[in-house]
């Protein structure tokens, strides 16, 4: 292993090593780079799914406080609402 090194570092030229070294600072820099943008995308991520949750448990309130009277209302208006546009279907199919 230590022979391997030797030999490696006594092969290369200066202007090899440059360039490695060269490469291991942009390889750094893309680095830190890439792991700023994970952090604000998770952090984006976070943020929308914190709202989402947020929204969907206002829609759970809203729906569980309405009464039976007013659910009976609305599945009347649905069930109504369903017939006539069964009868317009019709009345297209037959025309």
């Amino acid at each position: 292993m230590l022979r391997d090194s030797a030999m490696e570092r006594f092969l290369t030229t200066p202007l090899e090593e440059r360039e490695k070294v060269d490469q291991m600072k942009s390889l750094n820099t893309r680095l830190s780079s890439n792991e700023a943008i994970i952090a604000k995308l998770e952090k984006e991520l976070n943020d929308a799914t914190a709202e989402r949750d947020s929204e969907v448990s206002k829609k759970k309130s809203i729906c569980f406080s309405f009464d039976h009277k007013n659910t009976h209302r609305t599945e009347k208006y649905y069930k109504i609402t369903l017939m006539i546009v069964k009868m317009c279907f019709f009345l297209i199919v037959d025309f």
